[in-house]
């Protein structure tokens, strides 16, 4: 697993624009030519948790994903949006809900559920095998709070790598898990979704905030520690920042990354935290551990099995 050498750099706009502002991001640190070859295979890898649109402040919204793939498109056409089955949804019905579908069919770009993909064993994890082609990964997170990992950002987005449907699994040990994936997969280029974002209860069912913001970055500790100021948050207080940075994938503190743009006491709000953080993730253990029980169990898959059919039924209507 590899250690991050290249000196962190993050640029912070604030437009109601996601073209325009995708475009500023990226061009104050370097310019998407500085994170693309030409003609290689590109990866692309929203935030889709969840029937929800992006103005719930739950998903990435598909104008930014759009923006960053016609930057994309100028050096290379092999442009992969991929994701995995949420518990109880299939991606390909979030994709269609979301706007995703109609986004791919515009830009020529493909869409890759990746709970359909060969897997392969990399240490105690099972993942897709088409990740590690030579390609370039794009982590383009919503700017939210969850109530298991008080934030979610670039770091744990990529626990949506995981094909496994029943990822809560790895809820004992998350911190763990996406620290391990950050380190077989960095990405490249980071785009955050700051234009609403979410408060509260998240990462679903919280309260939308309007932010106007996008963050971009070429190291995701930085983004994700920017993200933390920009929130009101101090990234030493979120475990799973602190595991990647003693990981040696990020900067130790603020002053050790290049910021651009705007101040971030011109952007920031004060966001509503989850409560009852510990109270909830022992409930959640919990059930987990009763989860394994057959009874228990065929409990939960039946429960994923009606939800997933209501879903596909609501998308047909």
């Amino acid at each position: 697993m590899k250690k991050v050498d290249l000196r962190p750099q993050v640029s912070i706009i604030k437009d109601k624009n996601p073209e325009k502002a995708v475009r500023k991001a990226i061009k104050l640190i370097g310019g998407i030519k500085s994170f693309i070859k030409p003609g290689e295979k590109v990866f692309l890898k929203p935030n889709l948790c969840t029937l929800k649109k992006s103005e719930t402040g739950a998903t990435t919204d598909p104008k930014l994903v759009g923006a960053i793939i016609d930057l994309v498109h100028e050096y290379t056409n092999d442009i992969s949006i991929i994701e995995s089955d949420c518990p109880a949804i299939d991606t390909e019905i979030i994709w269609s809900h979301c706007g995703f579908k109609d986004l791919a069919k515009e830009k020529n770009v493909d869409l890759i559920n990746l709970s359909k993909e060969q897997v392969v064993n990399y240490y105690e994890y099972r993942l897709p095998k088409i990740l590690f082609e030579d390609a370039t990964l794009i982590n383009i997170p919503k700017m939210k709070t969850n109530d298991i990992t008080t934030i979610s950002c670039s770091l744990k987005n990529l626990f949506g790598l995981i094909p496994n449907r029943n990822r809560a699994k790895y809820h004992k040990e998350i911190d763990k898990t996406i620290v391990d994936l950050n380190s077989i997969f960095q990405p490249k280029l980071i785009v955050v979704d700051g234009l609403i974002g979410m408060e509260g209860h998240g990462p679903i069912t919280g309260i939308p905030i309007e932010m106007n913001t996008i963050i971009a970055g070429n190291n995701q500790v930085a983004v994700d520690g920017t993200v933390c100021a920009l929130m009101g948050v101090k990234f030493q207080d979120i475990s799973h920042i602190k595991m990647a940075i003693d990981a040696g994938l990020g900067p130790l503190d603020m002053d050790s990354i290049d910021l651009y743009g705007e101040k971030i006491n011109d952007v920031m709000k004060k966001f509503v935290l989850p409560s009852r953080i510990k109270f909830k993730n022992k409930l959640k253990y919990k059930l987990l551990e009763s989860s394994e029980k057959p009874f228990l169990k065929q409990a939960v898959n039946s429960l994923g099995w009606m939800r997933r059919k209501k879903y596909s039924e609501l998308i047909k209507k």
